[in-house]
């Protein structure tokens, strides 16, 4: 039997800093403290929280992005920060490895941070209604539930 999650419970403004790892000063791969950053394909941005003048240290991440319906990997660089953190520019439900092109200036923490990324999902059973008369346009989800918004006239 497979675990269930509430995908709709996540904190949308999570963050920790050092979840993958904390203070990190040697090049190469760094090991990892955890891998599977959001339960039922959620996940973050790659964060690298530096001390010092690392604009020009190189942060490669290989992982499963969010969405990824066939589970294959990808890998990108971002470059880290002056005293900053900087983010991934894909948004990861799991990390496989991440590696550093040199020794950081100073301490460089890693980890995740910024919105909540959903994973694609399937809605079954939409309905969409459109009354003439009142220019309103209901959805239906199931039959039970529904919503009305307005839907501009055709002229």
């Amino acid at each position: 039997m497979s675990m269930q999650y509430d995908v709709w419970a996540v904190n949308t403004g999570q963050s920790n800093a050092t979840f993958f790892s904390s203070n990190v000063t040697a090049s190469g791969t760094v090991s990892l403290a955890a891998n599977q950053i959001g339960n039922n394909g959620t996940g973050y941005k790659v964060s690298a929280t530096s001390v010092a003048d690392d604009d020009s240290l190189t942060i490669t991440v290989t992982g499963i992005p969010v969405g990824r319906l066939d589970g294959g990997t990808v890998t990108e660089s971002f470059l880290g920060g002056s005293a900053a953190v900087t983010y991934s520019t894909n948004y990861y439900t799991t990390v496989s490895a991440i590696s550093l092109d040199k020794v950081p200036a100073g301490s460089l923490s890693i980890g995740f941070g910024g919105n909540l990324a959903l994973p694609r999902a399937r809605v079954k059973s939409l309905y969409l209604y459109r009354d003439w008369e009142t220019d309103r346009k209901t959805t239906r989800l199931n039959s039970s539930h529904s919503a009305k918004s307005r839907m501009p006239s055709s002229a």
